[in-house]
């Protein structure tokens, strides 16, 4: 079963925010299709301005396309968008900068609690969930008396995480989660996400520019270029035979990195 699926999707910025008619001064989406199917991770990469973050701004209901369909879960949430109230908290994403998801005057208990009260509807939490959260990313339970300026970027992308895990979502989207991480915090992230990936079975759609994350996370992959997929299929075969000029430069960048993410 497909947990997301994308049809034909369309979408044009004006004046620096997502169009909503075809007058947009640039399309950045040109008929994006593909799906994320149970259990199973995607990794959508391609370069800056090709229209990866839009896809996620799409699927997670932040930016409205022009056209195209999106489905979670079988049921339409655009352009039927009454459907995303029945699907709330099937899908959250882990932003690049986690002040998009993060409230700065809130405790990492409280923005933790939050998101199981979503899930719950209980007006109370439980500490022990909270605690349990906290351990699953790697925290301790004395960081949830925390605030976020207290934090290193590293703990602040695991809290936000442990947020995101917090309504049991069906899908995961990761927007270039690491890209403002050093390089031993960027490993720890992805280790992460693969005990995730091992212990809730949780599907998603990794969006990255980096090859090397994504054939370490990703059974496929879609790969973006100039507002279209180009290449999709499972990772392995995609990248052992490439067909478009931008696959075989990833693919020849990925063959030549000589030390492990």
């Amino acid at each position: 079963m497909a947990v997301l699926e994308v049809k034909d999707l369309v979408c044009s910025f004006r004046n620096g925010s997502a169009a909503g008619s075809r007058n947009g001064t640039h399309t950045v989406l040109k008929g994006v299709s593909f799906a994320v199917e149970e259990r199973c991770s995607l990794g959508l990469i391609g370069d800056s301005g090709s229209g990866k973050s839009t896809i996620a701004r799409c699927v997670t209901g932040l930016a409205r396309p022009e056209a195209g369909t999106i489905a979670v879960m079988g049921n339409n949430v655009y352009p039927d968008v009454r459907g995303r109230g029945a699907l709330r908290g099937k899908i959250q994403m882990l932003f690049q900068d986690h002040t998009a998801s993060l409230d700065p005057v809130m405790t990492v208990r409280d923005t933790i609690a939050e998101g199981v009260r979503a899930k719950t509807g209980t007006t109370s939490v439980d500490e022990e969930i909270i605690v349990r959260l906290l351990r699953r990313v790697g925290l301790g339970a004395d960081v949830g008396a925390a605030y976020l300026r207290q934090l290193s970027g590293g703990e602040r992308q695991r809290v936000a995480l442990a947020r995101a895990l917090s309504v049991e979502p069906a899908l995961l989207v990761l927007d270039e989660p690491t890209s403002s991480l050093d390089a031993g915090t960027q490993r720890q992230i992805l280790q992460l996400v693969e005990s995730i990936q091992e212990d809730r079975h949780t599907a998603i759609l990794f969006i990255s520019h980096d090859i090397a994350s994504i054939v370490r996370l990703c059974d496929r992959i879609a790969v973006l270029f100039d507002g279209r997929i180009v290449e999709y299929g499972p990772t392995a075969s995609i990248l052992a035979h490439p067909m478009h000029p931008y696959t075989k430069q990833i693919a020849a960048l990925h063959a030549q990195r000589d030390y492990p993410l």
